[in-house]
């Protein structure tokens, strides 16, 4: 079934939980060829594991699901696997859009503390965090250098959103390809709806390594700037997105001063 999402939050883990008339749904991100798939075993719970009635149950919820079909959100697919378990993909197509709308709901949900109690530790357990984030501002600092993209400061020692121009940022260009791209675009969106855990140190690291393994295999400049510009600048988006989270990771989650170069 057809269906259409209204972004509530800047989550679209949350603003699915929001949107569906079930109390104390867990909901797990899964990847997909095609996009990402949201599921959940709730009918197989209420069922005590029984196959047949939990697809029956399944079948009744997707009559019944709460969205707001009014075709201004995220298209959804809901469905139920051979498993038992209900599914929610979200082709990737609209999580290109759901990226275009990231920038202003990143400024307008995420904001610093009045605190000043912030470390400089550079500990081992820290370092590819801080690394990663150095890096984010090092490409940026290119990008805008290259005349690639355009930046309202060089300076990113505050939690801000830089990017100037080009806007909106073409994300529409992103191939979800090779596999490390669409592996940190998973990871940016799981981000986003874990970000709110106690877990913000693996959180963190899990945003970093995928950061760094997109850098190695997705290449921005050489034959990427030449021929396709606009996905070079695409990419430098994700980065820029990368910076914010992982800023706003390091400093009020972590409690630490955020490197811009190392």
């Amino acid at each position: 079934m057809d269906s259409y999402l209204p972004l509530t939050e800047i989550s679209i883990k949350r603003s699915l939980l929001q949107s569906l008339s079930i109390n104390s749904l867990s909901l797990n991100q899964v990847s997909s060829p095609i996009g990402i798939i949201y599921q959940t075993s709730i009918a197989l719970q209420l069922a005590n594991g029984n196959l047949e009635k939990a697809q029956q149950i399944n079948q009744t919820i997707i009559n019944k699901i709460s969205l707001v079909n009014n075709q201004t959100g995220l298209k959804l697919i809901v469905n139920q696997n051979h498993f038992g378990l209900l599914e929610f993909l979200i082709e990737q197509k609209e999580i290109n859009i759901w990226l275009q709308k990231l920038p202003k709901l990143l400024i307008k949900n995420y904001s610093l503390s009045l605190s000043n109690h912030y470390s400089t530790d550079l500990k081992d357990e820290f370092f590819t965090l801080q690394y990663a984030h150095a890096r984010c501002c090092s490409l940026l600092r290119l990008g805008h250098l290259d005349k690639l993209i355009q930046l309202k400061t060089l300076d990113f020692n505050q939690l801000a959103w830089f990017w100037l121009l080009p806007d909106p940022i073409p994300f529409a260009q992103i191939l979800w390809q090779p596999k490390e791209e669409k592996e940190l675009i998973e990871q940016i969106i799981k981000t986003i709806d874990d970000i709110d855990s106690v877990k913000s140190m693996k959180i963190a690291e899990d945003l970093s390594k995928a950061f760094l393994k997109f850098e190695q295999y997705c290449r921005i400049w050489g034959d990427v700037k030449r021929q396709n510009p606009t996905l070079a600048q695409a990419r430098l988006g994700l980065i820029a997105i990368v910076q914010f989270l992982l800023r706003y990771l390091l400093k009020e989650k972590l409690g630490l001063i955020p490197l811009t170069e190392l």
